[in-house]
């Protein structure tokens, strides 16, 4: 690293591809999201999270301690919208001194900016929002929203903010409490739209979501039968760790004596960080909402069971009949198969960034260890094996070679009128006739040729033989 040079502010320009090269290279301080690359609020001395378009400086020894990572990650972007300026050039922005006003704001523009702009330190600027809480009643079985007008510092929880409601305004409001701050995972909420831990989100972060009217929408977790109001059961989540038994059953191996003479297990090092970092879950609740399969299918153990299950599987202490029944579970019907879309729960931090590695990790090696076996394998085997040997995509003869010869002959009807062009689904022939009507609104078969077929093939062949 070089100690003496001391990045000032890195910002994204117009034109990001969403390659996540920078994310792999920096992920302290890039996150790339569907549309573009932001920069962390962490590590930004406003904390907003953006392409931080207004050159906002890097909080403290960041700059330093991570110079080569931000260079090398601005010289291996290859559209080079990676921007940042170092001390001592005169076009670098200097962090603005932001003065911590006591009074209360007054109107929705103030709110907004205290809220955008999430000051360092302990003690935050009273800021005034609009809690919109939902209420559920059990005996009655009526639902609904209630608002409170608040005015709060900003630095305090919003298990705080719930707690003064129910002690000021309405005691019968319920939700689930902690002895401290982040000791309780299960204080989980949902704050318009996002995931949080109830018992360690501070109000000033929360401001972000508000929008101009800085109103909080506040509901329980989605995938959970709610009790009362804010309160949620854990039950299908302990149904269903009961039902996958994500028990880790280890294996005889080597030891070592610990200083008091008792037998210890051992583990490397690379293989503690590698477990570490897989599992580093702050709440498996918050987890278990995030997936948009779980409301639909009950009988899907859902995304931190199998996750669970799959940081068991890879911990080198585990006995080998005791893997082969947790891939087993992974593999089967309720498993990770049937959770619609992994890529969803990459939309909620650094939890739905972790899970959402580890799950697309389990699949990839389902596939390998099934040798893609089912639907799903054979879509990735028959995927690979046309574009390698034809150099052309046909989504047609995909959907044959997946479905198999006994799955192309049952359904002859869809393969020949997708064959013919009529559709792109096989679906009925009133489909068709409609295609022939407005023939504009008939989307095109995929039909295409591969550029650069030579290149493609050799990455498969370099990086997998069995194609």
């Amino acid at each position: 690293m070089n100690s003496m040079a001391q990045i000032a502010s890195v910002w994204i320009e117009e034109g990001c591809i969403t390659c996540d090269a920078c994310q792999e290279t920096c992920p302290e301080v890039f996150h790339v999201s569907d549309d573009s690359c932001f920069i962390i609020a962490d590590v930004r001395s406003d904390g907003k999270f953006d392409q931080n378009e207004g050159k906002s400086v890097l909080k403290g020894e960041i700059g330093t301690s991570l110079y080569d990572d931000i260079v090398d990650a601005a010289e291996g972007c290859p559209v080079e919208v990676i921007i940042f300026t170092t001390e001592g050039d005169e076009d670098a922005p200097s962090e603005e001194v932001v003065e911590v006003v006591e009074a209360p704001i007054e109107v929705a523009a103030e709110k907004r900016e205290a809220g955008s702009i999430a000051l360092s330190g302990v003690q935050q600027p009273v800021i005034e929002a609009s809690l919109r809480l939902f209420r559920y009643d059990p005996v009655l079985a009526e639902k609904g929203y209630d608002t409170y007008e608040v005015s709060v510092p900003g630095h305090h929880s919003l298990q705080q903010v719930l707690m003064t409601i129910k002690e000021t305004q309405d005691g019968t409001l319920t939700f689930r409490t902690s002895a401290s701050a982040g000791s309780d995972p299960l204080t989980g909420l949902e704050v318009n739209g996002n995931l949080v831990l109830a018992d360690c989100v501070r109000m000033i972060d929360l401001m972000d979501s508000a929008g101009e009217s800085a109103i909080l929408t506040v509901e329980p977790l989605s995938g959970h039968q709610v009790l009362k109001d804010l309160f949620v059961s854990t039950k299908a989540l302990d149904v269903a760790k009961e039902r996958a038994k994500p028990w880790l059953r280890t294996r005889d191996r080597s030891g070592a004596m610990s200083a008091q003479g008792r037998a210890i297990g051992t583990m490397s090092s690379s293989d503690a960080s590698r477990l570490h970092k897989m599992n580093d879950i702050s709440s498996e609740h918050l987890l278990h909402s995030m997936s948009e399969t779980v409301p639909h299918n009950r009988s899907y153990l859902g995304p931190a069971v199998c996750n669970r299950l799959w940081v068991r599987a890879n911990d080198p202490r585990i006995s080998s009949q005791c893997k082969q029944d947790m891939n087993a579970v992974l593999q089967g019907p309720d498993g990770i198969w049937a959770e619609a879309d992994i890529g969803v729960m990459g939309r909620f931090g650094r939890l739905g960034s972790v899970v959402s590695k580890n799950l697309n990790d389990c699949r990839s090696e389902l596939l390998r260890a099934h040798r893609f076996a089912g639907k799903s394998g054979k879509h990735v085997k028959w995927f690979s094996k046309t574009v390698k040997s034809s150099g052309t995509l046909n989504e047609t003869i995909l959907a044959a070679q997946t479905m198999g010869p006994l799955g192309a002959i049952a359904n002859l009807p869809v393969t020949l009128r997708m064959a013919l062009g009529f559709t792109r689904t096989g679906a009925p022939p009133v489909r068709d006739w409609q295609g022939f009507i407005a023939p504009g609104n008939m989307p095109l078969l995929i039909n295409k040729s591969v550029h650069d077929h030579h290149e493609v093939v050799a990455i498969f062949n370099e990086l997998d033989k069995r194609f």
